[in-house]
């Protein structure tokens, strides 16, 4: 039986302990997470007007991205093909926000 994000129960260990991520899906949620976040970070470097690919890509002749190469960034790819290392960046950035929002939730029940 899959929960929604949203009904999910968290169970935390005791201080000191990690957080059993299998209750929220486990690492597989924090991939699918961490992908939504890289999507969420490029639009917004779209919106701003950054290129929606890297320099390497290449740019259409006469395009404001071929004219101000300063608006690209070499992490502007899909998910799936992000350097490994990139990709772990950012579950590890996931997994700090998911452990600092369980941590507010348990003072907040104190």
């Amino acid at each position: 039986v899959r929960e929604s994000a949203a009904n999910a129960r968290l169970m935390v260990m005791p201080p000191g302990s990690r957080v059993e991520w299998y209750a929220l899906g486990g690492e597989n949620w924090v991939e699918r997470i961490a992908a939504r976040v890289h999507a969420a970070w490029m639009a917004e470097k779209q919106r701003q007007g950054w290129a929606d690919h890297p320099l390497s890509a290449g740019c259409i002749v006469q395009t404001r991205c071929a004219l101000d190469h300063t608006l690209h960034d070499d992490d502007m790819l899909p998910w799936r093909d992000l350097p490994e290392s990139l990709k772990e960046s950012k579950r590890a950035t996931v997994r700090a926000v998911l452990a600092a929002l369980i941590e507010e939730d348990s003072h907040d029940h104190d």
